[in-house]
């Protein structure tokens, strides 16, 4: 094992120079966010991972990736070549603190059936193999997902929730009949979203879809439920945004949006916030509502400058040290099948979940987007994720800093020109301010520009040129 590797993955305490530093890869054929991930300890960067697909020099029927692992500063530490059959394709990379877990998949059909097979990969610290399985399931047309479970294993989300060791020994699965979603993996317990379908209502014979969200929570070891919590009563629909699970008080908190039970689709008014605190057996100690008309109706015409009847999409939850809670979002408004942005929002409340303020962070341009027929139409839950990913909306990531004390916003910030992109930063410092810096650098048709979470102080910048096949990577500092 390399004595440099060892040094990163086993996170020693010294920090090396502090400059920003940059790497070129000429090779590479594609890349994509989902193919790169953050080696983090204790809430901070300390390394990263990523997976590149190399150009082909000879006709052989495999293609070639170069798995790299670099430094907080972006210094290579170690790489290794992992080849495939040409038509298996990466669904994810991910790290669980001892072993890295790499998921491909392949289509394949007969006259009658259609089914995908998973081949799965593990590789220790010192990028040694350990582990390989391959795996057949029907075709359900469900996300498949690899789940990192720390320091110990791997959880398998398909049709079939399968918990494997490091090595990837199966330990147990659990066959499902609804789809599901991820929301914590602790050493002892597993959360999931159980989506249980819709419901079709009959009032002046309105037949809008609506799903039913049930959270589960497992026994990591076992696989045995332990509880069941229905996201629904018979009022509102409830989308979690997060859930956080308190490892000491074996409790968890959920956060989300609001919706009545005549709301549709993906863009609609939502009508307020929710926090749920629920035990590990699914008892609700806890249960806020706070809704626009009432708990926040102040708020909006007298502390911000957002107006009530604008929508809100919230991208991600966080909670600093001395309890208080940032739900961070943007204002959107559909027009048919097109998305307009407006400004971005950040409410801050209370550890009681009462409102404080609305922070109003105002972009440099507002902007359009047309929608596809398939994020019209699904759950309010998937509508952040897929527009994010489809560039519908700005937000690009979040991150504590200062060891709890505060947090950074990072946020697309529209400009009108061709040769440049620009980039919003908020950052919330221990002083309980928010201070903005905003990064403008250079881009042209072709290059895809990625941002994401660095060490303290920096955000990591990718540009990728698909002409050239050339990727450029670098630190950038955060002016406050």
């Amino acid at each position: 094992m390399k004595k440099i590797v060892i040094l990163l993955l086993i996170y020693c305490a010294f920090i090396v120079s502090a400059s920003a530093q940059n790497l070129s890869t000429l090779s590479t054929i594609t890349v994509r966010i989902a193919n790169s991930g953050r080696i983090m300890y204790n809430n901070e960067v300390k390394g990263y991972y990523s997976l590149y697909l190399l150009d082909s020099t000879t006709k052989e029927p495999l293609k070639t990736y170069l798995f790299l692992i670099q430094d907080e500063n972006l210094r290579k530490l170690d790489s290794i070549e992992i080849k495939q059959e040409t038509n298996i394709k990466l669904q994810s990379i991910v790290f669980n603190g001892q072993a890295f877990g790499f998921l491909f998949s392949k289509f394949e059909s007969s006259k009658t059936e259609y089914w995908n097979k998973y081949i799965l990969l593990s590789y220790d610290r010192s990028l040694k193999q350990i582990g390989k399985i391959e795996k057949k399931e029907r075709v359900y047309f469900d996300k498949v997902k690899l789940v990192p479970i720390p320091n110990k294993g791997f959880l398998l989300y398909s049709r079939i929730t399968t918990n494997y060791t490091n090595q990837l020994h199966q330990q147990w699965e659990y066959n499902r009949e609804y789809g599901w979603e991820n929301t914590f993996v602790d050493s002892k317990f597993l959360g999931s979203l159980q989506v249980q379908g819709y419901e079709n209502t009959t009032e002046k014979k309105d037949t809008s879809k609506f799903y039913r969200n049930t959270l589960i929570v497992q026994d990591i070891t076992t696989g045995n439920m332990l509880a069941s919590v229905p996201l629904w009563d018979q009022s509102y629909y409830m989308e979690s945004i997060k859930v956080v699970y308190d490892s000491l008080n074996h409790s968890m908190d959920v956060f989300g949006s609001l919706y009545t039970k005549t709301a549709l689709y993906a863009f609609s008014q939502n009508a307020g916030l929710f926090h749920l605190k629920i035990d590990i057996s699914g008892k609700i100690l806890r249960r806020d509502f706070n809704l626009w008309t009432t708990a926040f109706q102040g708020f909006f015409n007298e502390k911000s400058k957002t107006k009530q009847g604008i929508n809100f999409c919230f991208h991600n939850i966080l909670q600093t040290k001395d309890g208080t809670i940032f739900l961070i979002g943007e204002e959107h408004h559909k027009l048919f099948d097109r998305l307009v942005t407006y400004d971005i929002v950040i409410f801050e409340l209370d550890s009681t979940f009462t409102l404080k303020e609305i922070h109003t962070f105002t972009k440099t341009q507002q902007r359009e987007k047309a929608t596809d027929g398939l994020t019209n139409s699904m759950r309010h839950k998937l509508q952040s994720l897929s527009s994010s990913k489809n560039g519908y909306f700005d937000y690009r990531f979040s991150q504590m800093t200062d060891k709890g004390n505060g947090f950074i916003a990072a946020f697309h910030d529209p400009i009108e020109s061709k040769d440049k992109i620009q980039f919003m930063i908020l950052v919330y410092t221990p002083e309980k301010n928010f201070s903005i810096d905003r990064i403008t650098i250079g881009s042209s048709s072709g290059i895809k520009t990625f941002v994401e979470e660095a060490k303290s102080g920096y955000i990591k910048i990718s540009q990728y040129d698909s002409k050239k096949k050339k990727l450029d990577m670098h630190l950038a500092k955060i002016n406050i």
